[in-house]
């Protein structure tokens, strides 16, 4: 059967938002316009369908709301493949803000279309005396492999010409497959009311308290849970660490979790989208506590000053995706220990606008508890060693902006919103119980300044390693992190500017990516038709890191797998791309989605550097030394850097992969040599080109989205 859905109509306001294209920025009135045209684009090319069937049947779905209902109701929705053909020529002709308009518009309609669908079959319902359960969706609270069998059984005769591939996916792919259940016994209401947005404070069912069981490799934890929540706010309440690169938005995937039933039978979940029920077995694997971080810069120690005395120092480098620490013997000069450990805040989002939002919506004290405890725990590991505590006389902590506002307790409300204000910009010393409210380590500790909003204290503490402020050639320094901020040393000043790359160089957004732990897929070759890979420390694979995702796109370009706007070869691979099986069974691919989020990223690297020079008045061929710090500049393949367009060619024979520069100069600060004076001059000398109103960096955004 099939339903007509009629009167949907899209807001310019809520596609602008979604685009996160605001009303102060270059392209909003750009964009404004374009709306318009693109929506006729849309109503042309849309094929709205939904086609339902209502089932008395016995099918189990291993789901005890489901399965104990009379009839299913399984429901297909499509807006046809039309449309992404569409979307995709778009992208082909070099129109990629117009695709992404097109795209979120689509989505958009697809959306509105579904809650017409469930307004539609609420009536039926009343009309046949049932009560409907609340939507069922594979992938979210039913398992992925359902799909297949929901599509199967709401068009029987394919009447909506939709397809499920063997990842069950959905094609086209802006599909929908979803199920109810339906029975005399249920309460008849509205199938789109979810507990945690009832306004109803004392209902009975928010009241009920659930027992739930929490089982790691290393403990069992049985909690009690009062309110309605999902299984990733049950964890951050109960700090415990699982991946949530989106936030819990339920689009990165990463926030996986195993849901045992009674009969210990699993089921693959997503944390941010699975409510909490009772006598709930919830099973995590916490892969981050293997998550390799580069700790290693080129520091010359005989340049410096030694103690005297037998002193040590901590440096501390708090980065959004990781955390290191060194403690320094500052006689000796030695490195007596390095610890390294995922920071613990990545479950409010892999980038520093999702921490920024999250802290903006009262979790601060949450986030700042969780970078010290990060810090407090690895201060812990280190000092088993058996060094007298009394005798760490300083520690230096560097950061971006985002990180230092969020360890100091520091309103972000000016990080979020243009123009841009930060707290940040002079070294700040506090003693350690001051800071940590835990009495440990008696010292001071000395916080490194940022330079803007978004180039922090470890961009200065990298540019003091380097030694710019005695430099004389035109060098260049690099951090490819979610920032992707890069400081020009030209004529004696220091020109900084930044551009959100996003995580994918970080393996974030990405729908096999991951950070650095074992197993992570960082190296590959295409070879005899297929890839073949490397894991770090040769485990079995279990996602593909950013060195890996670079490695990929490089043999993409080199192969011809891709055309310049980034597309698959359809006569190669359809939507996804082949690399290996994970231990559990599963297949690790690379779909044409993450291609884009690579493009966004790279783009926006290559862009920022572009605009950079142009406004310096220089070219590619002017810079003597370019220094790529941080773990992702350190790892990768310069060649195939240069090759997807990340890095000019012109860049060959003068780079230099730094690797920790901003440990490195926390670790130089130590020493004290000049310390105060040349940070003072870093200063002094900095400024910031800022790029969110650029006529020209938005220009030159779309020309490098392109191989």
């Amino acid at each position: 059967m099939e339903l007509q859905i009629k009167d949907i109509k899209l807001s310019k306001k809520t596609i602008l938002k979604l685009l996160e294209c605001k009303p102060e920025t270059y392209l909003y009135e750009k964009m404004a316009q374009e709306f318009e045209i693109l929506e006729k684009v849309l109503l042309e090319k849309i094929k709205p369908m939904v086609a339902f069937e209502w089932i008395k049947d016995n099918f189990c779905f291993h789901n005890e709301i489901l399965d104990n209902c009379s009839h299913k109701i399984y429901v297909v929705i499509t807006i046809g493949a039309e449309i992404v053909e569409e979307i995709e020529h778009y992208f082909q002709h070099q129109k990629v803000l117009e695709g992404l308009m097109l795209n979120c518009m689509a989505d958009d309609y697809l959306c509105k279309l579904e809650m017409g669908a469930c307004a539609e079959l609420v009536k039926m319902s009343k009309a046949k005396g049932m009560g409907l359960t609340t939507r069922f969706v594979a992938g979210d609270i039913l398992p992925i492999e359902q799909q297949k069998i929901i599509v199967k059984k709401a068009d029987p005769l394919t009447k909506l010409n939709l397809a499920v591939n063997e990842s069950f996916m959905i094609s086209p792919l802006k599909s929908l497959a979803l199920v109810f259940g339906a029975d005399e016994k249920n309460e008849i209401k509205d199938v789109s009311h979810f507990c945690e947005s009832c306004t109803l404070e004392d209902c009975n069912m928010r009241k009920k308290n659930k027992t739930v069981n929490i089982i790691s490799s290393e403990y069992e934890k049985n909690i009690n849970v009062e309110n309605e929540m999902t299984v990733l706010e049950l964890l951050r309440e109960n700090d415990i660490f699982i991946n949530a690169s989106c936030n819990g938005k339920g689009t990165c995937g990463k926030c996986k979790v195993d849901i045992c039933d009674e009969n210990e039978e699993k089921q693959s979940m997503l944390a941010c989208k699975t409510m909490i029920k009772d006598q709930m077995n919830i099973c995590i694997e916490e892969n981050y506590k293997n998550y390799e971080v580069v700790a290693v810069y080129e520091f010359d120690f005989d340049s410096v000053k030694s103690e005297e005395d037998t002193k040590f120092g901590l440096a501390v480098d708090i980065g959004t995706t990781t955390i290191a620490i060194q403690l320094v013997n500052l006689k000796t000069k030695k490195i007596e220990g390095t610890y390294s450990v995922l920071n613990s805040q990545a479950q409010f989002g892999a980038d520093v606008i999702s921490r920024i939002e999250s802290a903006n919506k009262g979790n601060l004290e949450m986030l700042t508890g969780l970078i010290k405890y990060d810090i407090l725990e690895g201060l812990t590991e280190m000092l088993t060693s058996g060094i007298a505590v009394e005798k760490i006389t300083q520690m230096v902590i560097v950061g971006n902006t985002t990180m230092l506002h969020i360890l100091l307790g520091l309103s972000c409300e000016g990080l979020g919103e243009y123009p841009f204000s930060f707290q940040t910009n002079k070294p700040i010393t506090k003693s350690f119980v001051d800071l940590f409210i835990n009495d440990m380590i008696n010292c001071d500790v000395t916080i490194l300044p940022c330079i803007s909003a978004f180039v922090g204290g470890d961009i200065t503490s990298g540019i003091f390693l380097l030694d710019f402020v005695h430099k004389k050639e035109t060098s260049l320094f690099i951090d490819m992190g979610t920032n992707g901020e890069m400081a020009l040393l030209f004529k004696g000043k220091i020109i900084c500017t930044s551009a959100a790359a996003g995580p994918a160089f970080e393996g974030g957004n990405i729908r096999f990516g991951t950070g650095s732990v074992n197993g992570a897929i960082s190296k590959l070759k295409y070879e005899m038709r297929k890839f073949t890979y490397e894991t770090i420390h040769n485990e079995k694979p279990v996602g593909i890191c950013g060195s890996g995702i670079m490695d990929f796109m490089g043999e993409c370009v080199k192969n011809k797998l891709v055309d310049r706007t980034g597309l698959l070869d359809e006569n190669i691979y359809d939507e996804e791309v082949f690399i290996a099986m994970n231990k559990f069974g599963e297949r690790i691919y690379i779909t044409q989605k993450d291609i884009r989020e690579f493009q966004l990223a790279k783009a926006a690297i290559r862009a920022a550097m572009e605009t950079l020079f142009i406004k310096c008045g220089i070219t590619y061929d002017d810079i003597d030394n370019v220094y790529l710090a941080g773990g992702f500049g350190y790892k990768i393949n310069i060649d195939n850097a240069m090759l997807v367009g990340v890095l000019p060619k012109e860049f060959k024979n003068k780079i230099t992969a730094s690797g920790n520069t901003a440990l490195g100069g926390a670790v130089k600060y130590l020493f004290g040599n000049n310390r105060e004076e040349d940070v003072a001059e870093i200063m002094s000398k900095a400024s910031e080109i800022e790029l969110a109103n650029d006529e020209l960096f938005n220009e030159l955004f779309v020309k490098h989205m392109y191989f």
